[in-house]
């Protein structure tokens, strides 16, 4: 009886050292990936500001969306896709730069 009682508790311990290694993972994932998303806007933030400058056209706001590369989450592996939508001549456009990888 005592074997199966120590058994149980080894699984127990296992089981809650695993769960704790995962929710670490998924911390230092989710921080990486807020950190990725914040380099992305200020990237577009930095376009909206040099497009607005340009003669010729009158406003532009950019923002960053995550293209999806087939993967099931936003995450390093989706093409970082800055979106614009400017305003030329009164006209307005929407236009997506997607950034190469190196």
């Amino acid at each position: 009886m005592k074997l199966k009682k120590n058994t149980l508790n080894i699984i127990l311990v296992v089981g809650f050292l695993l769960a704790v290694s995962i929710g670490t993972f998924k911390l230092v994932q989710n921080a990486r990936l807020e950190g990725y998303i914040a380099e992305r806007n200020n990237v577009c933030a930095n376009l909206s500001l040099a497009l607005s400058d340009e003669e010729g056209i009158d406003e532009c706001y950019c923002y960053y969306e995550g293209f999806k590369t087939g993967n099931q989450a936003v995450d390093e592996q989706t093409m970082p896709l800055c979106a614009c939508e400017c305003v030329v001549n009164g006209t307005s456009y929407t236009v997506g730069l997607i950034e190469p990888r190196a």
